[in-house]
């Protein structure tokens, strides 16, 4: 009879410390090792930072800056004949439209789309001119009134106007005459910028924010010396600060928002300053997602009842999906992720913990 095979589990294998001990092994190890660092479950589309904030303000930024160079490139046209009452008039007018214009049309021009360019430039236009006219005009009565008391109370302390230590002692206390009127500008080209969104949230905040920057612009202003230089860097200066003052502003009251995390706009944030707010590919929603031609042109709307806020599909054969999930209607929270076509949106709520189960692979 022929002996037995020896079944593999009798076979003995003989380790030695060399073996351990060779390149070989700790080749594998530091495999082992490598291949433990990397996750096994990961997000899709979700950025460890987002740069939307940062975009927005310095957008804003931009549009300020370019709104104070238009005005001072007005002022070097204005008629040299005009009285104190109509050259003033005129200079705060120019301020706030010119900075109001500028603002809009930038924050336009982040959509991409020329309509909605269009429709900001209807909307924003006229609003600038009409309410910068009129902050000009109240402004300018303010400015001139307490220049006069400045002027009577210098005189009354003993100081002469032809005397250098006069202007001295009137160009140090006129700073806070100058940045109380043109907080007066700023609150207008504020105002105007939030009438071109036609979202009531947003005027009121633009226009705390214009305020907040119009003072500091005019307060700054008298400090830059040399007639040309002082204009052009004063104005600069002053549409910055309005257009700093709106952007941060809008960052700090803003309750919620969207991020683009995912697509061709990735980046991109967009402020929830409306109840109900449209997302699509075409310029006729409130969010226009561009460079995705799977999204529908109107494809969801983001409602907002309360503390409740849901998301609905506006196209029945096109369910969206949050968080992996499609359905035609269902509720946001905080951090949620929106699938659109190939482009992904964060909702984001403050004050709210995120959600950090989402889609996942």
């Amino acid at each position: 009879m022929a002996a037995e095979t020896p079944k593999n589990h009798d076979r003995k294998f003989s380790i030695e410390m060399s073996d351990l001990e060779s390149a070989e092994t700790a080749q594998v190890v530091d495999h082992i090792k490598r291949a433990q660092d990397v996750p096994l479950v990961r997000e899709v589309g979700v950025e460890t930072r987002n740069y939307g904030a940062l975009l927005t303000l310095m957008w804003l930024s931009l549009g300020g800056i370019a709104g104070g160079l238009l005005a001072w490139l007005s002022w070097q046209i204005m008629p040299s004949d005009l009285d104190s009452f109509a050259s003033n008039l005129l200079a705060a007018f120019t301020i706030g439209a010119f900075v109001a214009f500028a603002i809009i049309m930038t924050d336009a021009l982040q959509s991409g789309t020329f309509s909605k360019v269009g429709k900001a430039l209807l909307i924003g236009l006229p609003s600038a001119i009409v309410i910068s006219l009129i902050m000009g005009l109240i402004a300018n009565a303010i400015y001139g009134a307490m220049v006069e008391s400045l002027y009577e109370r210098l005189v009354n302390q003993g100081l002469s106007p032809n005397q250098d230590a006069f202007w001295t002692a009137f160009a140090n206390q006129n700073h806070l005459n100058r940045g109380l009127a043109w907080m007066l500008i700023g609150l207008g080209a504020g105002l105007a910028v939030g009438i071109s969104s036609l979202a009531w949230k947003r005027i009121l905040v633009a226009g705390a924010g214009g305020l907040v920057g119009g003072f500091l612009g005019g307060f700054l202003f008298d400090f830059f010396t040399g007639e040309a230089a002082a204009q052009v860097v004063g104005l600069i200066v002053t549409g910055l600060a309005v257009g700093v003052g709106i952007g941060l502003m809008e960052q700090a009251t803003k309750t919620s928002w969207l991020e683009i995390v995912q697509g061709g706009m990735a980046g991109k944030q967009f402020i929830l300053f409306k109840p109900q707010i449209t997302l699509g590919s075409s310029p006729a929603a409130d969010v226009t997602l561009i460079k995705d031609p799977a999204i529908p042109g109107v494809a969801a709307r983001i409602s907002r009842r309360g503390s409740s806020v849901t998301i609905t599909s506006l196209e029945p054969q096109n369910p969206i999906s949050v968080n992996g999930q499609a359905a035609q209607t269902i509720r946001l929270e905080e951090g949620a992720v929106i699938g659109l076509g190939a482009t992904r949106v964060r909702y984001r709520e403050r004050g709210k913990n995120q959600v950090t189960a989402g889609v996942r692979r």
